[in-house]
C-alpha cells in the first residue's frame, strides 16, 4: 500500500490539480477523498486529478473520485482525470466514470477545459 499525493498546483482560472503517486485503493482512497473535499470547503470549484503517477486503482479510487465529482457538480464545479495508464483507462472505462468525469491522456502545460457532464 503506497499511496502518495504527490503535488497540487492552481493555474490562473483554471482548476486546482492534485497529482496522485502509488495505489488509490481502500486505504489510499480516503485520503484522496478528504483532501478534495479541503479544497472545496476553501471554495475550490474545478479540481483535476492527474493519475499518470497511479499505478492501481480499485473500485475504492473509483468512489472517491464519483463523490469528488458529485460534490463538485452539486456546487457548479467540475472534476477532470489526467490519465495515460492503459490498465487504470480501463478500469475508468468499465465503471463509466469517462462518461461523467473528462479524462484526457497527457499533460498539458495548463489546465483543459473541462466539460460539464450531466
Amino acid at each position: 500500500m503506497h499511496f502518495h499525493l504527490m503535488y497540487e498546483k492552481k493555474f490562473d482560472r483554471g482548476p486546482k490539480t492534485i497529482g496522485v503517486r502509488g495505489e488509490l485503493d481502500l486505504h489510499a482512497a480516503p485520503m484522496l477523498e478528504d483532501r478534495i473535499v479541503r479544497l472545496i470547503d476553501e471554495g475550490t470549484l474545478h479540481v483535476e486529478v492527474d493519475l499518470r503517477e497511479t499505478t492501481f486503482m480499485d473500485s475504492a479510487g473509483v468512489r472517491a473520485l464519483l463523490s469528488a465529482r458529485q460534490r463538485l457538480h452539486k456546487r457548479g464545479g467540475s472534476l477532470g482525470l489526467v490519465c495515460d495508464d492503459p490498465h487504470i483507462l480501463k478500469v475508468i472505462e468499465l465503471t463509466g466514470l469517462d462518461e461523467l468525469v473528462p479524462v484526457r491522456t497527457v499533460w498539458a502545460d495548463g489546465p483543459f477545459p473541462l466539460a460539464q457532464a450531466a
